[in-house]
């Protein structure tokens, strides 16, 4: 038995669907993913209302660091 964590890299590229429930607190995050034989695979995310405020406080942190030049890496791939 080994103590090495198992790493599963998970590619998530948009559009994404983001979907807060304002009465749980949680937060849903669908996208769709190529899966070799599947026409049509979604990924669905559902944050627990602690992971959701865990994740807007470091987005909150990123943007207040980072400013608004991280952006500029995140311009549509169809975008010129």
């Amino acid at each position: 038995m080994t103590d090495e964590t198992l790493m599963i890299p998970i590619e998530v590229d948009s559009p994404l669907n983001i979907t807060f429930h304002a009465e749980t607190g949680e937060m849903t995050v669908e996208c769709f993913q190529f899966v070799s034989g599947v026409p049509q695979a979604k990924m669905i995310f559902h944050y627990t209302p602690q992971a959701t405020r865990e994740m807007l406080r470091a987005l909150a942190i990123f943007q207040e660091k980072l400013g608004t030049e991280f952006l500029t890496h995140s311009t549509p791939h169809n975008v010129q």
